[in-house]
């Protein structure tokens, strides 16, 4: 491209900004906003974007968050960085300056890559709470340090209800099919395949039992245990993808927000899906499997 995208909000950005659900496209740059303070950030669409930086943070809708809120927003564009990359925001560091951090019900489907500390939604964050997300891209660090939805997420950081599809791959290691590490890990899943030498865990690779409730991951996707490489009941537990699929939530998921979508006969196929996100609504719904339809 011979044209750069500079992101706006070069200071914090303090104001409400609302896409209106309308699609942004053709960007090549850094993300669409540099800095968020205060500010509200809502109702963006990113497609046919590449968003590139040889720098540090980096995110499709944000590049670096010190509070704020990043709403209802959906990434299809491919997210390339150095360090601190994330699908829809790049870094989160929490100031007391500023109102807690919340990003919620927002979907990557584009492809992060980055050196290291790289998630499908979230790079790295150090407060505030992350809600109601997906990641469908695949996230790769080409050294170590990766997440489906997070890398390092801080014990000031919230994590409820996220899932991961993409697959997470590591040159060497250090990979989690939700976060690389977090504290506050809850109802999530990851139906994602990890590629790593070592040091991985299906939801986490760094933890302890007590740091994520009522999370699970698909056994059929993975040889990994959940955490590390053990499971913990009530923590982080394994189900086949047959069980994802069988049109029940699973235990400690709130149907407020969480859904199962019906079996449908899609081209001489009957087709089952995992549960999906109802704020992000029923297109984001991933088939499990299919069988054919005599």
């Amino acid at each position: 491209p011979t044209e750069t995208w500079t992101s706006m909000g070069g200071g914090n950005f303090m104001g409400k900004f609302s896409g209106d659900n309308h699609v942004i496209s053709g960007l090549y740059g850094k993300g669409l906003f540099d800095k968020l303070g205060s500010g509200t950030i809502m109702n963006v669409r990113t497609e046919n974007c590449y968003f590139y930086t040889t720098a540090s943070a980096l995110g499709s809708i944000v590049n670096r968050a010190s509070g704020g809120m990043i709403l209802n927003c959906r990434n299809t564009s491919k997210v390339e960085g150095a360090s601190t990359v994330g699908g829809i925001c790049g870094e989160v560091y929490q100031s007391s300056y500023y109102i807690d951090f919340r990003l919620e019900n927002c979907w990557n489907s584009g492809d992060v890559t980055g050196s290291v500390i790289v998630g499908g939604v979230v790079g790295e964050s150090t407060g505030g709470t992350i809600r109601s997300c997906c990641n469908t891209g695949n996230v790769n660090a080409t050294s170590v340090n990766c997440g489906g939805v997070g890398s390092t997420m801080s014990s000031n950081t919230v994590v409820e209800a996220v899932c991961n599809f993409g697959t997470v791959k590591a040159l060497h290691d250090y990979v989690g099919g939700l976060l690389l590490s977090g504290k506050k890990l809850s109802q999530s899943y990851n139906a994602g395949v990890l590629v790593a030498e070592g040091n991985a865990g299906s939801i986490m690779k760094s933890g302890s039992e007590s740091d994520a409730v009522n999370c699970y991951y698909d056994s059929d996707k993975n040889t990994w245990k959940g955490i590390g490489d053990a499971d913990f009941a009530g923590s982080s537990m394994p189900l086949t993808t047959m069980e994802w699929c069988s049109g029940r939530l699973p235990v400690g998921f709130s149907a407020d927000y969480w859904a199962v979508r019906e079996s449908q006969i899609v081209d001489g196929y009957k087709l089952y899906y995992y549960p999906y996100l109802k704020n992000i609504g029923e297109e984001s719904a991933q088939v499990g499997f299919k069988r054919k339809v005599y």
